[in-house]
């Protein structure tokens, strides 16, 4: 009875110490699980730098679609891409001049016809000019930071 009980009390003292070793995660396993985690952001983070470059082009270029209206329609009304702010003027009819409204600047205007937005390092430059059938056409550049190696529909990096 003596030796049964030892054998019992022996049993139980190596299931416990099986257990106390299976409690956890070795050295190894953690190793393998960091190294995952790295080659997860390497492939990551580059992927997301490229999205937020694209997302700030896209936000510059949408910035100025108003002042690109705005230009547009002075071109249809006036057949010129001034952006300046003008006065209002009465009609001079001795001088046979017509009565002209106030404008008011349009943003985001740097110089007649272009148009020019930076969101995030990313500078957008929108190009207003006559084409061969005497409408306006735009041309999009895409400079700065993360700028220059992004392009997004109808916008070229340059």
């Amino acid at each position: 009875m003596g030796t049964m009980m030892n054998r019992a009390m022996m049993n139980r003292a190596m299931n416990k110490s099986k257990m106390n070793n299976a409690k956890g995660f070795t050295l190894i396993e953690l190793m393998i699980v960091v190294a995952i985690i790295g080659i997860l952001a390497a492939i990551a983070l580059p992927a997301y730098q490229d999205y937020i470059a694209k997302a700030n082009a896209t936000s510059a270029v949408a910035g100025m679609s108003g002042s690109k209206v705005k230009l547009a329609e002075r071109y249809s009304v006036e057949s010129l891409l001034n952006c300046a702010k003008r006065d209002a003027a009465a009609a001079d009819l001795t001088a046979g001049k017509a009565a002209v409204t106030a404008l008011p600047k349009i943003a985001y205007c740097k110089s007649a016809g272009t148009l020019t937005n930076v969101v995030g390092g990313v500078t957008a430059e929108l190009t207003g000019a006559k084409d061969a059938n005497g409408e306006l056409a735009w041309t999009c550049a895409l400079t700065g930071t993360g700028g220059a190696d992004v392009t997004i529909k109808n916008c070229t990096a340059s």
